[in-house]
């Protein structure tokens, strides 16, 4: 059983936004650890208190940044579903990105990016090739002529 080209870009955009979303849950999970915090912070501040709110605003902003690219992120594939060729040129190379993000967890903290590391490559090819079809379409239709 083969899949279209259209069932095609619709898994790729799935897998994708999914693993965004492991990728931001894995990010928050790593970021919302207070201990690695404080390690990393070390005795900056005398007051464990203000240090501890300084934590929760750096968490709530990060939250938010995070909240606000998965929301960008989908806005993307949206316009890559509706065929948008600057969107498919985008999610070509923020999968490469996410290739290279998901390569630098697997080999330095766990196995936690393989999953993603293989979907990336996977979209970046239905990207690739639904980019350049789009491409030779664009450039097959005959321009329209407006007249003066």
């Amino acid at each position: 059983m083969s899949l279209s080209k259209i069932q095609q870009q619709i898994l790729a955009l799935i897998f994708c936004l999914f693993s965004d979303v492991t990728l931001v849950a894995w990010l928050y999970f790593k970021a919302s650890n207070y201990n690695r915090y404080t390690r990393l912070s070390g005795a900056v501040m005398d007051s464990p208190d203000f240090q501890f709110q300084i934590y929760g605003i750096l968490l709530q902003s990060m939250t938010f940044a995070l909240l606000l690219f998965l929301v960008a992120q989908f806005i993307v594939y949206i316009l890559a579903w509706r065929n948008f060729r600057s969107a498919y040129l985008y999610l070509k190379f923020f999968a490469v990105f996410g290739f290279a993000v998901a390569g630098y967890i697997t080999l330095t903290a766990t196995f936690f990016g393989i999953v993603p590391l293989i979907i990336y490559l996977f979209g970046y090819y239905i990207f690739a090739r639904s980019f350049k079809e789009l491409t030779a379409e664009m450039r097959s239709r005959p321009q329209s002529t407006i007249p003066l």
